[in-house]
């Protein structure tokens, strides 16, 4: 069956629900995005499923990396995207590999990973200056200003010449950076990045037995 956008057969690279209200939402405000990773064996139904039910743009590779991002779904609000990550996972989720959508990304469920786009002009505020910044791709979903792209810089930096000491001065300073840039990320976007806690995935937490020490068995030496 062809798309009933634009006639493409399912399973076509390409992007989709491009003139759609909430796809013209997500190009003026920015948002949070979804990277689903699907065997090309499964392109065309997640494909047609996500033309029936998916309510602004997305798009197949494009763009996207295959075997890591084949699908991006473009939502925007937080509370939005977790919800159409669970609908995904309760509907598709068979269809769908192990995400590998790469360390830039929110671990949602196995399979659905996703991160937050500054949106227009790919311009953010920087959480050190207060000043737009552009940004980069970051980690667990947040997007880097200049200054953490700058530490991570330094990272890996220190990492190719075996400074193991250095190296983790700056693993310390980027993750409380990061604390600043979820912040100020906040300030900026408000729910759109942060959700109203209405939605929230429930991941299933591994329940690690405690060891019982057993007390050691006092042995008589008392003479027989």
């Amino acid at each position: 069956m062809p798309h009933k956008e634009n006639g493409a057969p399912y399973g076509t690279p390409g992007h989709y629900h491009v003139n759609y209200p909430a796809s013209a939402w997500y190009i003026k405000n920015g948002g949070w995005k979804i990277h689903l990773t699907v065997l090309p064996q499964h392109y065309a139904l997640v494909d047609e499923w996500l033309d029936k039910y998916c309510p602004g743009q997305y798009k197949l590779l494009s763009g996207g990396d295959a075997g890591e991002k084949d699908f991006t779904i473009y939502v925007g609000k937080k509370d939005d995207m977790l919800k159409f990550a669970k609908k995904i996972e309760n509907s598709i989720g068979s269809l769908l590999e192990r995400s590998n959508a790469g360390y830039s990304d929110r671990l949602l469920t196995p399979r659905i990973a996703a991160r937050f786009d500054p949106g227009r002009h790919n311009l953010m505020i920087s959480a050190s200056t207060g000043k737009p910044s552009a940004s980069f791709y970051g980690r667990e979903g947040i997007p880097y200003d200049e200054e953490a792209s700058n530490m991570r810089h330094q990272i890996n930096l220190n990492k190719q010449v075996g400074d193991e000491k250095n190296k983790e001065h700056w693993e310390r300073k980027l993750a409380n950076y990061e604390q600043e840039i979820r912040k100020s990320m906040s300030k900026q976007y408000g729910d759109i990045f942060t959700g109203t806690g209405a939605n929230e995935i429930e991941r299933r937490k591994k329940v690690v037995k405690r060891k019982v020490k057993r007390k050691p068995v006092k042995r008589c030496r008392c003479k027989k």
